[in-house]
């Protein structure tokens, strides 16, 4: 993302990556859109994962895609703090 976050960003805390080709799911602290409360968002596939460059503690920039399915559209710009970490690949 090239511009600043809007007021719809969290903190990514934790993604799930399976080893049999299941979508990655993005776990963050709720954020309140569209009147509903979400917690996580599916990433669609590692090489969606890998194109966001996402690690575990980046403040995210969430949507609700079509209307209603929560979408991670990327990490807000700027410097990270050295505090997050790496989201490892399935084995």
């Amino acid at each position: 993302m090239s511009r600043g976050c809007g007021g719809n960003t969290t903190v990514a805390r934790r993604v799930d990556v399976w080893r049999y080709g299941a979508t990655p799911v993005a776990h963050f602290e709720p954020v309140e859109l569209g009147g509903a409360t979400l917690q996580r968002a599916s990433l669609h596939s590692l090489e969606h994962l890998r194109a966001l460059d996402l690690m575990i503690g980046d403040r995210i920039q969430v949507v609700r895609a079509g209307g209603s399915v929560p979408e991670v559209i990327g990490r807000c710009p700027g410097p990270r703090t050295g505090k997050e970490q790496s989201i490892s690949d399935p084995e």
